[in-house]
């Protein structure tokens, strides 16, 4: 601040004036008389112009005002209307309160304004141990007896000016006050408005009458707690108005002490905040998400390229998507919203909770927390949930959860690790994996995407094509053809098994594409044979509208059903009681189609398939065809399938027969048909 001597241009304010005065420019300081640094306790001129009134002053004054507020407004006020005269308290260098009348002027030298302050000591002062008391009494002028304010006749005026600010608290807040039992001694016009109740319904009763029931117990708990301490509380509090309505208050509430030093009474001074509170709420929509009331994935992004340095687990729940399929929207939105709200009461108070996706949240942990002990606490909460069932009016879900964690480093990509380590986790059967560098998870990740596109591109280029391998019967004449599928390699002009790309494509979500293609050129080239042909037919493919229908369409526009053949991979573990599984089974008979079981024997094998299931076919896998000839087990096992299948009116087709030892044992089993290299080995069919 540049020093301004005006003592010399204006010697009659300043040089012989008994009273402290002060000039201000602005809201500083820039000179002062002798008797000003007297009364402050400065030592020297210099110091008394490093301040602003404010800084000469308690944090607040008497009417619970803040000093620099009130003194801002006073100043603001005097430049506009040319003086101002009020109460103030000050507190000198030495910490002693002084209350004081303070007439300010407005002054003007050249083309400059300035403030002309005088300051009259009209109560006596005391130490700063009683200043607190000092402060609150001043609340309470009303209260001054009248002997007090006949000696202090400079008062009285003033004692005006405080009704008169009370009048402007009256108008722009909501006040009210009680005893000190909580019982409403006194409320404002604006209490009543907004509450909807009359003065007299409201005097005598506790603030219970306007209390909302979502309000937590634990709020006014605190509440009282810091009040009958003597402190001031502050916070936003929800009511209820007389009709029902609700509406928020930010609260500022004080306890009012007597000469003796007790408490008083309690005054509350309110700000409707229902109008900013809804404003707030539509901006915290956009960080949150409203179905789980977790912070959503934009949120998520945002913290993750911040400074925070946190490990991350994705918690990926795949039964969420059924029950997306299954139920109607609301039902899985019950559900989804259950399962935050259980996640989220697991979680400790250092983690942070987020939706992932559709079917998915992130957990972002603070790097002070031990990797190790954030495996641990994701372990504690998969078990936790799904030992727990989520419940709702209708039904009862139990759902698995999969865990993929990425421990913080500076500079990583923790997102996509911690995905890596989900999908490698999924290809391994494991429900809990931890991102290791030097796993080949990012390799496996980066075929997926790759053998993506070049499906991609054969699907819309011809690059799928289907090959087939004959079904001879027990005199070795053909019977059917066995259609399969190949991709052709553009670069290596070869082409490729779906054993090498069939999980790539099913996790992908290309293979239905890949199915429908199959089947159209299957069709198309069987058309005008007259020959049987089988089709494989996975779990997927059937529950896949799109290609059930596309099968029943081509049925109908071919007429080739009586040559057709279904197969149904065994290991695929159909619901037999899905009523859409069986209709489609239903319609499939009704175009004469024949129905096959595929790889029956593989793993642990559904006998109840071939007693449900309209089954004409089975066809043995080829892990107990392959050694059959010097496998006595093998031998036992397909001895009984037969016999079985048979007893059924079932025929059974051996795969894999690849030598004259193989087929020499399955006739003697008296296998119907035969299948595998020693006949016939794949081939283009167009």
């Amino acid at each position: 601040m540049n020093e301004v001597v005006l003592s010399s241009r204006f010697p009659e304010l300043l040089s012989d004036a008994i009273d402290p005065m002060l000039i201000l420019r602005g809201e500083d300081v820039i000179d002062c008389n002798q008797a000003a640094l007297d009364f402050f306790k400065f030592a020297n001129r210099r110091e008394c112009l490093t301040k602003r009134p404010w800084d000469l002053s308690p944090t607040y004054q008497p009417d619970g005002l803040l000093s620099l507020e009130k003194g801002w407004q006073k100043i603001m006020a005097c430049y506009q209307h040319g003086k101002q005269r009020f109460l103030w308290l000050h507190r000198d260098m030495q910490q002693l309160l002084h209350w004081v009348e303070v007439t300010i002027v407005k002054i003007s030298h050249g083309d400059s304004s300035y403030i002309h302050a005088t300051i009259r000591d009209v109560v006596k002062t005391q130490s700063d141990n009683d200043s607190q008391s000092n402060e609150e009494e001043g609340t309470q002028l009303y209260q001054i007896d009248n002997g007090y304010r006949e000696q202090l006749d400079l008062v009285n005026p003033y004692i005006q000016l405080l009704h008169e600010h009370k009048k402007v608290i009256d108008a722009s807040s909501i006040v009210s006050k009680t005893s000190p039992k909580g019982i409403i001694t006194y409320v404002n016009k604006n209490f009543c408005e907004t509450s909807g109740y009359h003065e007299r319904e409201l005097i005598g009763q506790s603030h219970n009458i306007i209390r909302h029931p979502d309000m937590d117990a634990a709020v006014f708990k605190d509440l009282w707690r810091t009040i009958a301490r003597g402190k001031i509380w502050q916070g936003v509090i929800k009511n209820r108005k007389k009709n029902g309505d609700t509406y928020l208050v930010k609260s500022t509430i004080a306890p009012i002490f007597n000469d003796s030093g007790r408490i008083a009474e309690y005054i509350a001074i309110r700000q409707d905040v229902t109008e900013f509170t809804k404003q707030k709420l539509v901006i915290e929509q956009q960080t949150i998400d409203p179905i789980t009331k977790a912070k959503n994935y934009s949120t998520l992004l945002s913290d993750m390229s911040s400074e925070l340095q946190c490990h991350i687990a994705i918690i990926d729940i795949p039964d969420l998507e059924v029950i997306q399929n299954a139920y109607d929207i609301k039902e899985y939105y019950r559900v989804f919203a259950r399962v935050a709200s259980q996640l989220a009461s697991l979680l400790p108070v250092e983690a942070t909770l987020y939706r992932h996706s559709g079917r998915s949240f992130a957990v972002l942990m603070p790097n002070t927390i031990l990797f190790n002990d954030f495996i641990r606490f994701c372990l504690e909460w998969q078990n936790e949930l799904e030992e727990r069932d989520i419940e709702t009016a209708n039904n009862l879900f139990s759902l698995s959860f999969y865990i993929g964690l990425a421990q913080w480093m500076p500079d990583a990509d923790l997102l996509s690790r911690a995905r890596m380590a989900l999908v490698g986790g999924d290809e391994l059967n494991q429900k809990l994996s931890v991102f290791t560098q030097g796993s080949n998870i990012h390799s496996r990740l980066l075929s997926t995407i790759d053998w993506t596109n070049r499906l991609k591109s054969a699907v819309a280029g011809n690059g799928i094509v289907i090959f087939g391998q004959k079904i001879v019967n027990q005199q070795h004449d053909y019977y059917s053809t066995e259609v399969l599928m190949r991709y052709f390699d553009p670069d290596k002009q070869h082409y490729v098994s779906p054993i090498e790309f069939l999980g790539y494509a099913k996790r992908s979500k290309v293979y239905p594409s890949l199915s429908r293609v199959v089947i159209e050129k299957a069709f198309e080239y069987f058309a005008s044979k007259q020959q049987r042909f089988s089709l494989n037919l996975s779990k997927a493919d059937i529950s896949d509208r799109f290609t059930a229908n596309l099968i029943l369409s081509l049925l109908d526009k071919y007429q080739l059903g009586k040559n057709v053949i279904i197969e149904l991979v065994e290991s695929e573990n159909y619901e037999l009681d899905d009523q859409k599984f069986a209709d489609f089974l239903v319609k499939l008979k009704a175009h004469q189609c024949q129905i096959a079981i595929d790889d029956f024997g593989s793993g642990y094998s559904n006998f109840e398939y071939l007693t449900r299931l309209p089954v004409d076919i089975i066809k043995i896998d080829g892990s107990l065809i392959k050694q059959i000839a010097t496998n006595q087990k093998h031998q036992v096992i397909v001895n009984t399938i037969v016999n079985f299948c048979h007893s059924l009116d079932i025929k059974v087709v051996a795969e894999y027969v690849a030598n004259e030892q193989v087929l020499d044992k399955v006739k003697e089993f008296g296998v119907d048909m035969y299948q595998g290299y020693h006949f016939h080995q794949p081939e283009r069919l167009h």
